[in-house]
């Protein structure tokens, strides 16, 4: 495996590359959540370029093969958006959904998911801080919540909110491809920690 991780203020950088299914597992457990990674034929070349911000973490991820992902119960809101190719996602009792580049899946809190990757697929995969999103939601509608946010499963990015946030995850992208951009901003509308088992 080769791993790279790089603190600057306001953000940690990861990177890591591996074949090896463990690795792979330790890595996304550290970063993300607990998963497990079924091998469609046996092989897995896992790539990932990401960041940690103070309650969001962004990460550009990818298999080199078909494969299925599951995943523990989640204590973050996650948003996965395919680059290329496309994925199958399933979280808790809902139904499959198909998403490619015009798309994002979204799970919620306290729900298990599993996601079909097609070898192709490379996905910006978000993992945000309900504490965030809560506080953001409040401070819009100017008052408090009375119960938990929920999102519809599949976010259409050709809309025009759609549209902003497809802005919002390019800046994130930009990002990823040029190490010294400042991300303060987007530090500010939710970042992340790693999940609990």
């Amino acid at each position: 495996m080769t791993a790279d991780a790089r603190s600057r203020v306001g953000h940690v950088r990861r990177r890591a590359r591996t074949r090896d299914l463990d690795e792979a597992h330790e890595v996304l457990g550290d970063l993300y959540l607990p998963v497990q990674i079924v091998p469609v034929h046996g092989a897995v070349d896992m790539k990932l370029d990401a960041l940690q911000l103070e309650t969001m973490t962004a990460g550009r991820l990818s298999y080199g093969h078909d494969i299925r992902l599951e995943t523990a119960e989640a204590q973050h809101y996650h948003v996965n958006v395919p680059l290329s190719g496309y994925a199958l996602s399933r979280s808790g009792s809902s139904k499959h959904v198909t998403t490619s580049s015009r798309q994002a899946a979204v799970f919620v809190p306290q729900q298990a998911a599993a996601i079909d990757w097609a070898h192709d697929c490379v996905q910006l995969c978000l993992m945000i801080r309900p504490s965030a999103l809560e506080q953001e939601a409040e401070q819009l509608l100017d008052r408090s919540l009375l119960r938990p946010l929920t999102f519809e499963r599949v976010m259409d990015l050709t809309t025009p909110i759609g549209h902003s946030w497809r802005q919002a995850l390019d800046l994130l992208l930009h990002a990823l491809d040029h190490d010294e951009v400042d991300l303060a901003r987007v530090g500010q509308r939710g970042p992340g920690t790693r999940e609990d088992p």
